[in-house]
């Protein structure tokens, strides 16, 4: 019972990991796109 309890944990973790993995990298694509977008703006003013 318990190690499957630590199993289920262990996997919940591995996911948390993974998903703050992806939400890190689409808040640095988001602002690179953003800052992007910001000068192709600017040059063309």
């Amino acid at each position: 019972m318990s190690t499957e309890q630590e199993l289920a944990k262990k996997q919940q973790l591995k996911w948390a990991k993974i998903i703050k993995t992806y939400v890190v990298l689409y808040c640095l694509l988001s602002a690179g796109l953003l800052i992007y977008a910001l000068r192709m703006v600017a040059s063309v003013n």
